[in-house]
């Protein structure tokens, strides 16, 4: 019985010996399966103004030649890497591919994103989409109207009572929302408009 298992054992072990790879043929076999791409847009200016056209003329690569793998290229407009302004859908001949994004007149002033990649880029890591950052000359950024604020005016009748046809003295606080006191000046009128008293 331990003859069997012995002998079976040394006529499995070439073949157990001979399944295994190296690490090195197995990362040569998946870069051969799926290259990595590259992209570098050559743009025609560093900054714009709002309204006129992004030039640009694309290269693509992959294993340091140009790329043969993707035929079609998507370059984005992208303001704080969430709303996508401007999309263009680019043909690729030979690596390279040219094209322009009309940026509209109604941007604001600001630093926006430049994204290009390709249909095979969208499968792999995000840190191989090519990013650049371009500065927009456009609309100034609105400043929010000046909020002012709140202020409360309270009424205390001497007394705790207000008695029509009498003279009354009437004390008055206002304060704002936090309960600090607030600066006041007025004029109290009666139902026909007319100016009865003033604080």
């Amino acid at each position: 019985m331990k003859l069997k298992i012995g002998l079976s054992f040394f006529l499995l072990l070439p073949g157990l010996v001979s399944g295994g790879q190296k690490p090195e043929d197995r990362l040569t076999q998946w870069a051969q399966r799926s290259p990595i791409e590259k992209i570098f847009l050559h743009l025609d200016r560093e900054s714009y103004i709002a309204g006129e056209t992004a030039w640009f003329k694309a290269y693509l690569s992959s294993d340091y030649l140009p790329d043969t793998i993707s035929t079609t290229l998507y370059v984005e407009l992208v303001q704080g890497n969430v709303s996508v302004i401007s999309r263009s859908i680019l043909p690729v001949i030979l690596g390279t591919s040219a094209g322009q994004l009309e940026l509209a007149d109604s941007l604001r002033s600001g630093m926006y994103t430049l994204r290009a990649y390709t249909a095979a880029m969208v499968n792999q890591s995000p840190d191989f989409i090519y990013k650049k950052g371009i500065y927009i000359y456009g609309k100034k950024k609105e400043e929010p109207p000046a909020v002012l604020p709140k202020i409360k005016i309270e009424f205390f009748p001497e007394g705790g009572n207000l008695v029509t046809g009498f003279m009354n003295t009437i004390a008055f606080k206002a304060t704002y929302e936090n309960g600090l006191p607030a600066p006041a000046t007025g004029v109290i009128k009666n139902s026909r408009g007319e100016q009865v008293a003033s604080f």
